[in-house]
């Protein structure tokens, strides 16, 4: 499996490509919390990608409850993934939030670098947390040596997930080995077998968008390897080139197979609903990351399998996107400035 470093592009997508699954960060770092008075509670506003009601979102309401409490404050929590809108009020000089959980690291960089951001450096060095976070994930947000963002969770997008049930009642085998990696053309035949048997063979998300984006990354990478990736996602590379023109020939010949089913069907799912059809038999495979599991409460139904090889040279390798979310603290926090950096350290230490 190849692993390569992160990518430090400037980019809507964090590109961060390595055999990294989805951890978590630590560990023992505790903030000692602000003498107990009866004052009014002190209110933060947080935004993050996760929606107030979806798993994740309920979870990261529940963590942040030990926080409240130590500190007396009230936190307001606004689920979104409107990355460019809090970009662009952060360099208005007045966000509405004070924390926000952030994916695009290009984007955060640029951020950074136009003095948009709080240096978190000393506040990681004092706290002694510093020393407890994964490099790796502290990297990306390193502007200039100094760490304008903190790593709050992990993710990683291994290629494909089936639904092991249906699998196999259709009697495809799926590969647990690179060298088991089906070929394009195989999977092309599964594709054919299981709309044969009346089955979409894979879910898209399209209502959401994203997740289409989840479909073309392993065609890049099985096509041209870490390279073109990163050539494509950081804008390297035009998307008038000819092996960009091929990678997405690739994807519009699942199209054309009939892979993500009727076009109003294909275009009308969310994200969530895959699972549902997955389960009831409708929809066989869906290109999506490491939270399918956790989502669906069940680890071996939902089974990730390798993306299809498609260049011959790169056969024998397998690459996964990861990636994560930072904390990150605008220079103009509105509310407890002081507040805002001590919880998103208390976030990366979660």
């Amino acid at each position: 499996m190849a692993r390569v470093g992160q990518k430090t592009c400037v980019s809507n997508w964090p590109g961060i490509l390595s055999a990294i699954s989805g951890r978590r960060f630590p560990l023992n770092w505790t903030i000692q919390p602000s003498t107990t008075t009866s004052a009014a509670p002190q209110k933060l506003v947080v935004y993050g990608p996760w929606g107030v009601n979806t798993p994740e979102g309920k979870i990261f309401l529940d963590l942040i409850k030990p926080f409240e409490k130590k500190y007396n404050v009230v936190i307001e929590y606004t689920g979104t993934t409107d990355y460019s809108t809090e970009a662009q009020q952060m360099t208005s000089g007045t966000p509405p939030f004070d924390v926000v959980v952030f994916a695009p690291v290009g984007l955060a960089r640029q951020l950074a670098a136009g003095g948009y951001l709080t240096d978190l450096t000393p506040y990681l060095q004092s706290s002694g947390l510093l020393s407890e976070l994964i490099p790796y994930y502290l990297e990306p947000l390193n502007v200039s040596g100094r760490i304008y963002g903190v790593p709050v969770d992990a993710w990683s997008k291994p290629g494909i997930y089936a639904y092991v049930p249906t699998m196999q009642k259709y009697g495809i085998s799926m590969p647990t080995a690179i060298n088991e990696r089906w070929s394009w053309d195989q999977f092309l035949q599964y594709i054919g077998k299981l709309k044969g048997a009346g089955v979409i063979p894979v879910g898209t998300g399209a209502a959401d968008q994203w997740p289409l984006v989840i479909i073309f990354e392993p065609i890049a990478y099985s096509l041209g390897g870490k390279d073109l990736y990163y050539a494509i996602m950081c804008h390297k590379i035009s998307y008038t080139s000819p092996i960009v023109e091929q990678a997405f020939e690739f994807y519009l010949s699942l199209v054309a197979s009939g892979a993500f089913g009727p076009t109003a069907f294909a275009a009308s799912q969310h994200f969530i609903d895959v699972y549902a059809l997955m389960k009831n038999g409708t929809v066989a495979m869906y290109f999506m990351g490491d939270w399918t599991p956790f989502f669906n409460k069940n680890y071996t139904a939902f089974m990730p399998i390798m993306a299809p090889s498609i260049n011959p040279e790169l056969a024998g390798q397998y690459f996964v996107v990861s990636g994560g979310d930072w904390a990150l603290v605008p220079k103009n926090a509105p509310h407890n400035k002081t507040l805002a950096i001590q919880f998103a350290l208390w976030l990366a230490s979660k």
